[in-house]
């Protein structure tokens, strides 16, 4: 593994973790279309799913209007939470010619929980042969987008419709730009205020960025995001950052495109925020700025550093990618990361109930800040005795990472011997507490050519006149200061 990973191999774990966790594909109408009073039931898990479609069409076939609201919100709160849905069987019971025309009718309510339905259904749909993904569906859409004066919460449910269908495949999306091209998009975005709208659209643009884009509509891709970040648009921000993540991902030059300084702030503050959805993105693309080149001068150390130990696993990831690039192309701010809690944070990271991957993820990040920061990191480490995370790295019995940390250990040696040599006897003090003298006479034992010769070379440069007996173990650093005064 690369001690700095680029930002495309980055992407693409990020981007699978967001589509996987991408709940709002399903819409909860009670949150995602903030002006509806009707939120889905709880579903009967003892209701099998046929009482559902049965009850709708007879409800559909009757003239109550109240019972066929009760029937969709209990449709509604089903589809919304089973993990999969025979669509033939709702063509073979009728209930999705019924859905189609209930969201026609004049009352809003109505009309809107069948959108509701639609929604849920189309965002599983099964590309080769469901009817959600047929051409009679997008013509139906297509010809809803044509009705005039279109209440706006209906038009939200049919964006997200079109969004539904567009996912599918880059035909489906092709089809769906020519409905809806990003310069329309953009228009009605900036005429019409109704936040679900401006949703739906920004959703349906992520997911238009998410197929190979062309650098006219790039441009149109990046200036609407842009706008959106910059204007503080947290209710949708998080497609915003995901669309221009992916244009990087497909566009090389699009970062000299998408950056500013101005627009590089913006995105620092929003790793401040307390959602995930959010900080994630939003690391990342201060990462693409700082693998690019780009100067981020306002990054808050402090919400960097927090995020290591997060419970959400992307945020975590794009936080070490981070700060692996801020040790690589800014060293010079690497003690603002120490002063911001770098080592405690790193410690409950490495040690805490993490999966693996993201252990080993912050191993390799404390090795390149480590290997890039040089002496105030070192001295640090002297003190507060984090040099035992390194031989914990030794643990994890992968090759590559023991090779890393070797290198990152060949440093704080280096380091060490010209240090103050109060500090220095405090890390060889600490180095032999924690049996690191054993450790790696153990990994000498391995049939691994780089990792002896890196072993050999550490205990040849600093060992070699070193009376390992002779160092104290457990000693603190104020003993340390007792000892020079004496």
């Amino acid at each position: 593994m690369e001690i700095f990973p680029t930002g495309y191999k980055q992407f693409g774990k990020a981007i699978e973790i967001f589509d996987q966790s991408l709940v709002s594909t399903q819409i909860d109408l009670s949150t995602e279309l903030q002006e509806d009073p009707l939120p889905p039931e709880e579903i009967d898990e003892e209701i099998a799913p046929i009482e559902y479609y049965t009850n709708l069409m007879s409800a559909y076939a009757g003239s109550n209007q109240e019972f066929l609201v009760h029937s969709l919100r209990k449709l509604l709160g089903f589809t919304s939470k089973v993990e999969i849905i025979d669509t033939q069987e709702l063509i073979q019971q009728g209930v999705l010619d019924a859905l189609i025309e209930l969201t026609k009718v004049e009352d809003i309510d109505i009309s809107f929980l069948a959108f509701g339905v639609l929604i849920n259904l189309s965002a599983r749909t099964n590309p080769r042969n469901d009817p959600l993904n047929s051409d009679e569906f997008f013509n139906f859409l297509c010809e809803m987008s044509n009705v005039t004066s279109l209440n706006l919460k209906i038009f939200g449910c049919l964006l997200r419709c079109f969004s539904n269908y567009a996912e599918n495949s880059e035909e489906n999306r092709n089809k769906v730009m020519g409905i809806f091209p990003i310069n329309r998009l953009d228009a009605i975005f900036q005429q019409c205020s109704n936040l679900t709208v401006q949703n739906e659209i920004v959703h349906l643009i992520y997911i238009y960025s998410k197929f190979s884009i062309d650098p006219d509509n790039g441009k149109f891709i990046i200036a609407l995001c842009h706008s959106v970040i910059m204007k503080k648009f947290n209710q949708f921000v998080d497609y915003a950052l995901w669309a221009l993540l992916s244009i990087l991902h497909q566009v090389d030059v699009a970062v000299d495109h998408i950056y500013s300084p101005e627009f590089a702030d913006a995105v620092c503050q929003l790793i401040g925020v307390k959602s995930p959805k959010i900080k994630s993105p939003a690391l990342l693309l201060i990462g693409f700025f700082l693998e690019a080149g780009k100067p981020v001068n306002n990054i808050h150390y402090g919400s960097i550093v927090e995020c290591y130990s997060s419970e959400d696993q992307n945020v975590q990831l794009n936080s070490f990618y981070v700060t692996k690039f801020i040790a690589k192309t800014m060293p010079e701010n690497i003690e603002k990361l120490i002063n911001a809690g770098l080592f405690n944070e790193m410690y409950h990271a490495l040690n805490g109930d993490f999966k693996y991957n993201l252990k080993k993820e912050a191993a390799y990040t404390l090795n390149a800040v480590i290997m890039q920061g040089r002496k105030p990191v070192v001295e640090r480490m002297c003190v507060n005795g984090s040099v035992s995370q390194l031989i914990v790295n030794f643990e994890y019995e992968d090759r590559d990472l023991i090779i890393d940390t070797l290198k990152a250990l060949d440093v704080v040696f280096e380091i060490g011997q010209v240090i103050e040599p109060r500090l220095y006897r405090l890390l060889l003090s600490r180095f032999k507490t924690i049996e690191g003298f054993e450790a790696l006479d153990q990994l000498l034992e391995l049939d691994d050519f780089e990792i002896t010769s890196a072993v050999d070379s550490i205990k040849e440069t600093y060992f070699e006149d070193l009376d390992i007996d002779a160092i104290p173990i457990d000693v603190d650093s104020d003993a340390v200061d007792e000892e020079d005064e004496n």
